[in-house]
């Protein structure tokens, strides 16, 4: 990674190509740490790639950035490690990604516009992807003097009218940054900024008239209360029906893509047990597994093997190793600007 200086706005490019495969998947993940927390699959991470190009204006951060398939999550113990409360907006021209935003189901495809707000919790799946993205603080949309509606996580789909003017003015703003001095460049995106708020708050208006399906609208809400509950000892289909108003045999027949509700709850908190021991738990593991509903440790470690193709303390060895090596990849000063810039805006 590197920092180019000139009369223009400072630019960060990253490019994984040169590191080790761990290594990449590493730098990768620290850099996208005050947004997600960037997940890849122990067998995927030998062919990771990534890179990125990162413009630093006065009131945003311009990106471009290819990546191969991996997760992006912020739960809430990311959100209390990292607190920025930015609004992401991104065009994606390959690729895309689905999951769970804002506790709302959410997919996009090449040519749609996602909008995350990063207020709320989310778990993506992207796929290799190639896309441009604007990070937006939200003390910046929500300074243009009350006019702007109160944006959240949304996708403006690409066959929607304002998705070419959004795309449009993201390209134009790539393509003139690099040519512009560094106070022209900001005084093009400040002006632009309150467009792309404008277009954001017309097309957030658009489609909340536009109904999902009540099946989709119950599984969202399903979905949400899962998310918001998993280290819940009471966490049940019981729970979840007195919760949503939604009965018992409604919600086994909406999870029946999922395996089943039982499996999809025991897969999500096998999850979050593999991202503590990953970024490094030092308790005993039987801790962990219990604090997450698993009272039989054998159980917990086969179910555990079964889904991420290790133990969990196969898991633990190769995060200590990794960590190890990520503490003197840690004294370098350019791995650090994307997060200092990100964290300060």
């Amino acid at each position: 990674m590197s920092m180019e200086e000139s009369e223009t706005l400072p630019l960060i490019v990253f490019d994984t190509q040169g590191f080790e495969s761990e290594e990449a998947y590493w730098q990768w993940q620290q850099n996208m740490a005050p947004l997600f927390d960037a997940q890849v699959d122990a067998e995927s991470r030998h062919c990771f790639s990534a890179s990125a190009e990162v413009y630093l204006a006065e009131h945003c951060v311009v990106s471009t950035s290819q990546y191969s398939e991996q997760t992006f999550e912020r739960d809430r113990y990311w959100s209390e490690q990292y607190d920025p409360e930015h609004l992401v907006v991104q065009l994606y021209f390959r690729g895309g990604f689905s999951g769970l935003s804002a506790g709302k189901g959410i997919t996009v495809k090449p040519g749609d516009i996602a909008v995350l707000d990063l207020r709320y919790h989310l778990k993506t799946r992207d796929q290799t992807s190639d896309m441009i993205c604007i990070v937006i603080p939200r003390s910046v949309y929500q300074s243009y003097n009350g006019k702007q509606a109160d944006l959240t996580s949304m996708v403006i789909p690409a066959k929607h009218p304002l998705a070419h003017q959004i795309a449009d003015l993201l390209k134009r703003l790539w393509s003139e940054l690099p040519v512009l001095h560094a106070e022209l460049a900001n005084n093009l995106l400040n002006q632009n900024l309150e467009r792309l708020l404008d277009y954001l708050t017309m097309a957030q208006r658009q489609i909340r008239g536009t109904q999902k399906s009540h099946k989709q609208q119950k599984k969202e809400q399903i979905l949400a209360l899962i998310e918001t509950n998993l280290s819940s000892d009471n966490l049940s289909v019981t729970t979840l029906a007195s919760a949503s108003h939604v009965s018992r045999s409604t919600i086994y027949r909406l999870f029946e893509e999922d395996g089943g509700l039982a499996g999809y709850i025991q897969k999500r908190r096998l999850e979050k047990c593999y991202r503590l021991i990953e970024q490094g738990y030092s308790g005993k593991l039987t801790d962990i597994a219990t604090d997450w509903g698993f009272t039989d440790h054998s159980h917990f470690s086969a179910r555990f093997k079964k889904i991420f193709s290790m133990t969990p303390s196969e898991l633990r060895r190769q995060a200590t190793q990794m960590l190890g090596q990520q503490g003197v990849i840690a004294g370098a000063d350019s791995r650090t600007e994307v997060q200092d810039w990100l964290l300060s805006l």
